[in-house]
């Protein structure tokens, strides 16, 4: 049972880290094409 519960913790933490790196992720694409539409608007102008 130990090691089941060693086990299950490193698991949780893990369950708890997608979501943040898929909000950091998000604003990172975010980023990304806010800077690359700005950078084609200046090129376009």
């Amino acid at each position: 049972m130990a090691k089941k519960d060693a086990r299950k913790q490193p698991v949780d933490e893990r369950l708890d880290v997608p979501p943040m790196s898929k909000m950091q992720k998000g604003v990172l694409l975010g980023a990304l094409l806010i800077i690359v539409v700005f950078v084609i608007s200046v090129i376009m102008s």
